[in-house]
């Protein structure tokens, strides 16, 4: 993605006015014998009233677990979590019964092969 404060599921990255913040940790397990890194991550932004979208505060928290077994070349494993908290829907929006903060939980198991 075109921003280091990217997440998975709220783009609020990319609103006019958005302050983000992210913080991520990851490990390699290779030098323990197995081709598996993890990553560990949390998102903040912080709106600007007015921009047209949404306001407030929003926060994700996530991982990855990304796994390349040695029995199939170029095979990519990858199970991904996101959990994303205060997303603020406008009284505006076509469906005003969802109206205020919400918040979901998003899993994908994600299998690439490079040819």
């Amino acid at each position: 993605m075109p921003a280091y404060t990217q997440g998975m599921v709220t783009r609020h990255v990319f609103l006019a006015g958005t302050k983000a913040t992210k913080v991520a940790a990851s490990y390699n397990f290779k030098d323990l014998g197995t081709n598996l890194k993890t990553v560990l991550y949390y998102a903040n932004y912080d709106m600007a009233k007015n921009n047209g979208y949404t306001e407030n505060d929003a926060s994700e928290m996530g991982f990855d677990f990304i796994y390349y077994p040695e029995v199939v070349k170029n095979l990519q494993l990858r199970l991904r979590g996101n959990f994303s908290t205060d997303f603020y829907v406008k009284e505006t929006d076509a469906d005003a019964s969802k109206n205020g903060s919400v918040g979901w939980n998003e899993y994908r198991f994600i299998m690439n092969y490079k040819f």
